[in-house]
């Protein structure tokens, strides 16, 4: 595959671990999508796919356990080609390559129903990865362009650049045995001009979080939507599900069951809008937005709350364990630096 080595300067941080991501969780989608088919005649498997059938959204769509498992089968070997080809690609990216920046992108929804399988948050990875490549200085480097300018200098450090330095004080003639000495000049800062700082690249953390935040948000709402989907196909299948569970609690019968039906529907397409959220709240990091910062951070506590709470019901750990690293790495790192400037 032709490489084209950005020829702007140094490659950028972003590239190598936007790259580097790639290659590593393509190789755990091959590896989870290759575990899944192996393990799809075992009797977990088979117990597992009579579980999801038996409850809503999937307990009317009149689906076996053997359709269960060919689906399966058909969504892990295409977790697995696209990982394949993912992990090759995110190595000539590293290395410059437009080509495999755009067969990346190509791929990405190939590795979003990966994501229904259970390589999800891996394939996820990879898709945010991918979109990072796309953002700057990623795109002036592929393009061979010189990297964005900086923000020009506002409040309180324009000025300190324009504030005189002032010298020593002139020496005066009793000071000097008599001798007058002509006083020195004060050295003084000419008043700057420049477009903005110094360049100051983005930490690592920044851009991990970024990627994790977006990794995250995905995984969650791509679960969140093929679930809504299931629902708007079988609402009175929902409805006899709840129903069969208030039946099981004390005093459940005084409590409407189409009721709870739409306040999980509604819960759900909130999330979905909350995920939407967090995404932009990423990008906007990257820019260098404090305020977006502290809100993601507000946000991803919330949401490590939510889950340990048993909200998110789609893999909560990970969830949990996603939000607490984005927390962590927005205020580590060079990161508290990075965005005061």
């Amino acid at each position: 595959m032709t490489e084209n080595v950005g020829r702007a300067g140094p490659r950028p941080r972003q590239v190598a671990l936007s790259g580097w991501l790639i290659v590593v969780s393509s190789v755990f989608v091959v590896m989870l999508a290759f575990d899944e088919v192996a393990n799809l005649g075992s009797l977990e498997t088979q117990q597992w796919a009579a579980d999801i059938l038996a409850d809503p959204p999937l307990s009317g769509t009149g689906l076996s356990v053997a359709d269960v498992q060919t689906i399966t089968r058909i969504f892990s070997f295409i977790a697995a080609a696209c990982g394949t080809a993912g992990a090759i690609l995110g190595w000539y990216v590293t290395r410059g390559s437009r080509q495999a920046r755009l067969a990346l992108s190509i791929l990405a929804p190939g590795f979003v129903v990966a994501g229904m399988a259970p390589a999800g948050f891996a394939a996820a990875v990879v898709v945010a990865s991918t979109v990072m490549l796309w953002l700057q200085p990623a795109r002036n480097w592929f393009a061979g362009k010189p990297p964005p300018p900086m923000a020009p200098r506002t409040g309180r450090a324009a000025r300190a650049a324009a504030t005189p330095l002032q010298g020593p004080a002139p020496f005066s003639a009793a000071a000097t045995g008599g001798t007058s000495q002509a006083p020195r000049p004060a050295a003084t800062h000419a008043p700057t001009h420049e477009p903005g700082f110094p360049p100051l690249r983005r930490p690592r953390n920044v851009t991990t979080a970024a990627i994790v935040t977006l990794a995250g948000s995905l995984t969650t709402s791509i679960y969140l939507t093929v679930s809504l989907l299931f629902v708007a196909g079988d609402r009175e299948g929902l409805e006899r599900e709840v129903q069969n569970q208030l039946d099981t609690m004390a005093g459940g019968e005084d409590f409407d069951a189409a009721m709870f039906a739409d306040i999980a529907v509604w819960l759900m397409a909130g999330m979905v809008v909350w995920c939407v959220i967090a995404s932009v709240l990423a990008a906007l990091v990257l820019r260098g937005s404090n305020a977006a910062r502290i809100t993601l951070v507000v946000s991803a506590s919330l949401a490590a709350l939510a889950s340990l709470l048993g909200a998110l019901v789609i893999l909560p750990l990970v969830i949990t364990g996603a939000c607490v690293a984005t927390i962590v790495l927005l205020f580590t790192g060079g990161s508290n630096a990075w965005f005061s400037r």
